[in-house]
């Protein structure tokens, strides 16, 4: 498990995502913390929902935000912070096949 880094500065995204049926009602949620060698500096909670959608979603569309509200500069390294597999993966092992498919299927469709 990654833990969050005490030195230099940095910024920390907590997100979640969750759904009431998949598809159905869902929601999600992300903390946005700015660290300075250990301090939280600034700190910006986010949240949103979808009366139609999946828990995969959710869990995406929290990390989306979290990363949209960002003004990193140079010397800062981001890292999220999340439970769901589908978006750990996704960000770490299957983005660049995604990318290199154009964002389509085997079946050559949007998924």
């Amino acid at each position: 498990m990654f833990k969050e880094n005490n030195e230099g500065r940095h910024i920390a995204i907590y997100t979640d995502g969750s759904c009431l049926g998949n598809p159905g009602v869902g929601g999600w949620a992300a903390a946005v913390r700015r660290i300075d060698n250990g301090e939280e500096i600034k700190k910006r909670l986010l949240s949103g929902s979808t009366p139609y959608t999946t828990n995969n979603c959710m869990e995406l569309q929290a990390a989306i935000e979290g990363l949209k509200v960002l003004k990193r500069t140079e010397n800062e390294s981001i890292v999220v912070f999340s439970d769901s597999e589908y978006l750990v993966k996704g960000m770490t092992q299957w983005l660049q096949g995604w990318i290199a498919k154009g964002w389509k299927r085997a079946m050559r469709e949007f998924g």
